[in-house]
């Protein structure tokens, strides 16, 4: 009995040791209003769909970073950080590193194999990685000018709950080998 109890701490602690909680990119969380937005320094506009989306710069493991906040009912439920001269895999490795193993989900879109690596919060929220992995360079078609890039989708539980809605439908993507 003692050892199914000691077993059962370890396995406890184990999937404990990398519960996190999240909420927001550092300074923009989850629920903050424009104004909050704004006087942290983002510009604010709305677009043709009144949807209103803030923008601003920051840092994300030492890559510079874009940032956006969208919001929905006047309130933050997603934050893409888009590292620039950074490729998925340097975002995946960097948030493996910090909390612990993804799950994924590969989907087809267009032409492109995107795979989704994703972690969960306790709370309910997450942060994700996409990106096509086959093709790590991004090339304008218009100037073939070609650049590495990769983000990071922050997502509130509402937003975090359609993502594991998408991962359960996810189709393995089949290669033709």
């Amino acid at each position: 009995m003692a050892g199914k109890l000691i077993a059962l701490a370890l396995v406890a602690a184990m999937s404990s040791a990398h519960a996190f909680e999240l909420a927001g990119f550092k300074t923009v969380k989850f629920g903050a209003d424009r104004q909050a937005l704004e006087a942290q320094g983002l510009q604010c506009k709305v677009d043709s769909e009144q949807r209103v989306e803030c923008a601003g710069k920051d840092t994300i493991f030492g890559f510079e970073s874009s940032v956006r906040a969208f919001l929905r009912e006047e309130k933050v439920v997603q934050i893409r950080v888009v590292a620039l001269d950074s490729k998925p895999l340097d975002l995946v490795g960097a948030f493996t590193k910090a909390l612990g193993k993804p799950k994924q989900f590969t989907e087809r879109r267009g032409r492109h194999d995107l795979t989704t690596h994703y972690w969960v919060a306790k709370d309910g929220t997450s942060v994700s990685t996409f990106g096509s992995f086959d093709t790590l360079v991004a090339k304008n078609p218009d100037t073939g000018a070609e650049w590495h890039s990769a983000s990071a989708d922050y997502l509130d539980k509402e937003s975090t709950t359609l993502l594991l809605d998408r991962a359960k439908k996810a189709e393995q993507v089949k290669r033709d080998f």
